[in-house]
């Protein structure tokens, strides 16, 4: 009796990694995965977006008055931080304070959000249904 279990062992043929890879398995432990880790990124944003806020922070406190990029990466930027008003320059590995104002720069504020260049007005008013307005009174029939 012990050498039944050898020849049906030998009649069988030898079947390598049969176990090993199981295509469907396989691929329902991949989606899985997937799922899992999207699941987690996404409970990581809300984490952030939830507790990194500073209580009783003030996101009006600070503001940016005007930027100037002076580089491929460097930029200066004058900020307003309560009632002062402060030029720094902006680098990808640094800030660094320039200049603080003794009187603050007044920024005329035009009241219209349309941009100055002649494409930007033209887009402007494409995307108001405003399209042909500039064009309109300067063609002559």
């Amino acid at each position: 009796m012990a050498c039944v279990p050898a020849l049906q062992a030998a009649e069988s043929p030898a079947r390598v990694g049969e176990h090993a890879f199981s295509a469907s398995g396989y691929a329902g432990q991949v989606v899985l995965s997937l799922l899992f880790i999207l699941a987690l990124i996404f409970v990581a944003a809300w984490l952030l977006k939830r507790f990194a806020a500073i209580p009783g922070g003030n996101p009006n406190a600070l503001r940016v008055i005007s930027a100037l990029s002076v580089g491929r990466q460097e930029k200066i930027v004058l900020l307003e931080v309560g009632k002062q008003q402060l030029l720094v320059g902006v680098t990808p590995s640094r800030i660094s304070l320039l200049h603080t104002l003794a009187e603050p720069v007044e920024v005329a504020d035009n009241g219209s959000n349309v941009p100055q260049g002649a494409f930007a007005k033209r887009l402007h008013d494409a995307l108001h249904g405003q399209a042909d307005r500039h064009d309109n009174g300067s063609k002559a029939d």
